[in-house]
Order: structure tokens, then C-alpha cells, then sequence
């Protein structure tokens, strides 16, 4: 009697029920609500759309929005409309940016603003409601003054570009002040815990770049992602996630940017374990041995070194919690 041949498609059509596929794909939809993952279609304005399904009482809904038109703001002025989304912020990214902004020339500063639009969401009360760059934003609302002045007239021409974030079925303006809230939640585009873990209302939020408050473990994370120990990602609001993980499993008697300090991070970041191996970014492997965890800390360490991020001129002193 002749066997028949194995067919992969057939055994797990044969072994796995519609109800088995069923769950599948509710999971599925599941763990995209709950990791920020993203999917990319296309409209017929070839605008890039981003969206995401999740499961709701076992109903798939599809949240999506897109970036649309940009516009741009006096550096002067820039800051006047801009309602922040979160309440930190981390110092080392900020005094990096600034350094990099100093260093440009005036046609080297407007290319580079060019390149890097803030996006937001125009809110029901008219407010500009950025979902990112607020680290970028920051850094230029304190170095406006600086700029004005190295630049002189020519400051003048010194825009800040935006632009929009859309919403397929959904006007932001149109909503009212409880809606909106719902809809910025809803698609993971504000971050209300703060550094005590509470996690506060969104009419709490600062009104102003100026406003945001200075977070240890945020400006630690971004370090730690700056040596490579985890990969950039696109989940919104990355380095607070492990920002709040470094805080809960590092052991640090002051909290200074210490080269101590960030190589503990750097090497609890690389360690695997069941919490970090679900963070965005990480990069850690099962079954790494000391030395090559030891040699990956190196490497990210000299990294850091090579970027001259060990000597961010005002990280001497002991930093907020």
C-alpha cells in the first residue's frame, strides 16, 4: 500500500478546528492593540496611512490615521499653540539636540528643521496637540532666544515645520472635549503616567513644552537605546516603556548619568527575560552567556563613547526621579 506524501497545508487544516483559528486571529488582533503594532495602506491621494485592529469583546476595530499636509511657524512664535501630549521628558536627549542645533549654520538649521515636521492633532479648541518630537520641541523653545540672537535678522526666516495628523472617519475639531480624549487614547497617542506611576488626566497635561518635567529614568532609556542595547521602534511613547523598566529592576544609589550607571542599564536591557523580551526594541538573546553579554555591554558602551554622550555638558548634577 503506497503512503502518501506529507502535506504541511493539509496537517494543519486537518489539526487545527475553526474554532482554534478562530482564537488565532482574535489574538492576533489583540496583541496589535495592545503593542502599538502598525499596518500601512494607501489612499487614493497616496497619503501613507497607519492603523491598527484590535479585539474589543471579540469584535476586530480598525483604528487608523495618516499624515497629511504640513505647515510652518515663526521660530519666535512656534511654541505659542503647541499643547504637549505627555508630562516628561528626558534631559540627555534634549542637551544632545542642542548641541547638534548649535553647531549648524543658518542654511545647515533650515534644512534640517525642514526635515524634521512635528506632528499633531488639531484639537476641538484649536490647539496644535503634538504626538511626537516633544524632546526636538523642547530643545528649540529653549535655545530661541540663542538663535535670535546668533542669527540676527536673518532669524527671521527661521521656520518650525508641522504637520497634520488625519483620521479616516473623524474630524478632531468636530468632537467635544470628552471625545477627544478618547480618541487621543484610543490611539496611543498621549502618555499620562508620570513618575510616580499615576497615571493623571489628560486636562493635566503641561500647556507648554516649557511645562514638561524632567524624568531620570526617561533620559536613561534614551541612552540606552543611543548605545544600541534596543532598536529604535515605531511603537509611540518606546523609551517611557523602558524607562519605567529600567526603573523598576535597577538597583542605583544616585541617580546620575554615571558611566556606571549607564552600563548597569545597558547590560539589564541586553539580559533577557520574559518582561524585556516584550519591550519595543529589544535585542536580547535566550541562552547568552556572561562573556557575550559582557562583550555586547563593550561594544554599546564604546558606542556612547564615540557619540560623545558621556560628556553632555549639564548632566553633572543628580537628576529628577
Amino acid at each position: 500500500m503506497s503512503r502518501r506524501p506529507f502535506n504541511f497545508s493539509t496537517f494543519i487544516a486537518d489539526k487545527f478546528s475553526v474554532k482554534h483559528w478562530t482564537f488565532l486571529i482574535l489574538i492576533t488582533f489583540s496583541s496589535c492593540s495592545q503593542n502599538g503594532l502598525k499596518f500601512i495602506k494607501r489612499n487614493p491621494s497616496s497619503v501613507s496611512h497607519m492603523g491598527c485592529f484590535s479585539a474589543i469583546n471579540g469584535f476586530p476595530k480598525e483604528k487608523s490615521y495618516y499624515f497629511g499636509a504640513k505647515r510652518t511657524e515663526p521660530l519666535a512664535t512656534f511654541d505659542e499653540q503647541i499643547q504637549v501630549t505627555q508630562f516628561l521628558y528626558g534631559r540627555p536627549g534634549v542637551i544632545n539636540r542642542k548641541r547638534e542645533i548649535r553647531n549648524l549654520s543658518f542654511d545647515e538649521l533650515l534644512n534640517y528643521l525642514k526635515e524634521k515636521p512635528i506632528p499633531y492633532v488639531l484639537g476641538p479648541n484649536g490647539m496644535k496637540y503634538i504626538i511626537d518630537r516633544h524632546h526636538f520641541s523642547r530643545s528649540l523653545f529653549e535655545l530661541k532666544s540663542e538663535l535670535s540672537e546668533k542669527f540676527g535678522a536673518n532669524a527671521k526666516e527661521i521656520k518650525i515645520y508641522f504637520q497634520k495628523v488625519e483620521f479616516d472617519e473623524v474630524n478632531p475639531q468636530d468632537l467635544s472635549d470628552e471625545e477627544f480624549v478618547e480618541l487621543m487614547k484610543d490611539n496611543k497617542l498621549t502618555y499620562l503616567k508620570h513618575s510616580n506611576g499615576e497615571i493623571k488626566p489628560f486636562h493635566k497635561l503641561p500647556l507648554s513644552v516649557g511645562g514638561l518635567e524632567e524624568d531620570y529614568f526617561r533620559g536613561l532609556s534614551w541612552l540606552v537605546r543611543k548605545s544600541g542595547a534596543y532598536k529604535k521602534s515605531d511603537i509611540p511613547f518606546a523609551e517611557f516603556y523602558w524607562g519605567e523598566y529600567l526603573k523598576k529592576n535597577l538597583s542605583l544609589d544616585k541617580l546620575k548619568y554615571s558611566k556606571k550607571n549607564i552600563r548597569k542599564a545597558i547590560r539589564l536591557a541586553l539580559t533577557f527575560s520574559d518582561e524585556a523580551s516584550k519591550l519595543p526594541g529589544f535585542k536580547g538573546a535566550i541562552g547568552m552567556d556572561e562573556l557575550e553579554l559582557e562583550d555586547l555591554v563593550k561594544k554599546s558602551m564604546k558606542k556612547l563613547k564615540k557619540k560623545n554622550l558621556f560628556d553632555l555638558e549639564g548632566l553633572d548634577e543628580e537628576a529628577s526621579v
